[in-house]
């Protein structure tokens, strides 16, 4: 594919696969329009390739890098916000600089015109220092997330200032469905649709390679065809939340 002169970043949040899984997409049909896209992230790069071309510098490429924390989780339903307030500190005091220092002079090198970001804060932060728009594409913010807890844990505060007065940065929020209200107030809105990567398996294949149907080789097994629920993500250990039940 001929390459345009376009080029445009793409900052994904560190926190989980969810926000890389709904970016993959809209990364996707950039390639497909022959505009080269700056993948900035520390999720693999094979977790991408699911939905990317393989990445060999022609249609884009990866710089791999922490963007933001997010909350620490102890479970899917568990949080640890001492442990956040811990991570944001070591993030925001001692790396963002770092980060300041060394993306700013790759993306202008790559001419990149536009910045979108799901959604770590350092994204409108580095539009603005290489003076170009910000996308935000997101549902929530991380300042939002933080917000319910600040009375409980008072050295949130920091973080929830700082977040709020750099989204308020933002050129053009994309706004995903089930928005949080209130979010990028002031910022020009766009409703767009959902966003997220389509099954390459069938749900027969998946319940069998995960052996949800017991022993297949019994066709009276009661497990067979049964309704099933995906509660979490994460590979998280749930035995000591279960044993206080």
């Amino acid at each position: 594919m001929e390459r345009t002169k376009h080029c445009v970043a793409y900052f994904i949040s560190d926190h989980g696969f969810g926000h890389a899984a709904r970016s993959g997409p809209v990364i996707a049909e950039f390639i497909k329009q022959g505009i080269y896209t700056v993948v900035v992230t520390s999720v693999p790069q094979w977790f991408l390739e699911e939905t990317l071309p393989h990445c060999d510098g022609t249609t884009w490429e990866i710089i791999h890098t922490q963007t933001d924390v997010g909350v620490k989780q102890v479970t899917s339903v568990e949080l640890d916000y001492d442990q956040t307030v811990k991570d944001l500190t070591l993030l925001w005091d001692n790396k963002v600089p770092q980060i300041l220092e060394q993306i700013p002079p790759q993306l202008k090198k790559l001419k990149v015109e536009v910045i979108l970001f799901d959604t770590p804060a350092i994204g409108p932060l580095i539009a603005e220092k290489i003076g170009v728009p910000s996308v935000a594409v997101a549902n929530f913010t991380w300042d939002m997330i933080y917000k319910p807890v600040e009375s409980s844990t008072p050295s949130l505060k920091r973080f929830i200032d700082n977040h709020k007065q750099i989204y308020s940065k933002t050129t053009l929020f994309l706004e995903l469905p089930y928005s949080e209200k209130n979010i990028f107030p002031g910022v020009e809105k766009l409703p767009v649709a959902f966003l997220g990567r389509q099954a390459k398996v069938d749900k027969a294949t998946v319940r069998r390679e995960l052996n949800l149907e017991g022993d297949n080789n019994n066709n009276n097994n009661k497990d067979q065809g049964r309704k099933l629920i995906l509660y979490s993500f994460g590979g998280h250990d749930f035995s000591p939340l279960i044993a206080k039940c």
